[in-house]
């Protein structure tokens, strides 16, 4: 069986269930988050967090070596 949508395409039921499920999903997912702002702020930063520290020790294992009492020094003018 098919149907006519607005944009005047033909649609069968399956396909129309499909597009109703989406949208339902999507609407379900943005009050999810609205709801847990905090939460997910938490979550992207965690994630964010870990990006960095996984690019700064990639950076760091391709960089000279140093040492300790140079890291030492730098660390004493920092305080």
């Amino acid at each position: 069986m098919k149907y006519i949508t607005n944009a005047g395409a033909f649609m069968n039921i399956t396909e129309i269930e499909n597009e109703k499920m989406k949208k339902l999903f999507k609407e379900s997912l943005l009050e999810v988050i609205s709801e847990n702002k905090d939460l997910f702020q938490d979550i992207f930063s965690e994630a964010i967090e870990d990006i960095a520290l996984s690019e700064a020790i990639k950076e760091g294992a391709n960089s000279k070596k140093v040492d300790r009492s140079e890291v030492l020094k730098v660390l004493e003018h920092e305080k």
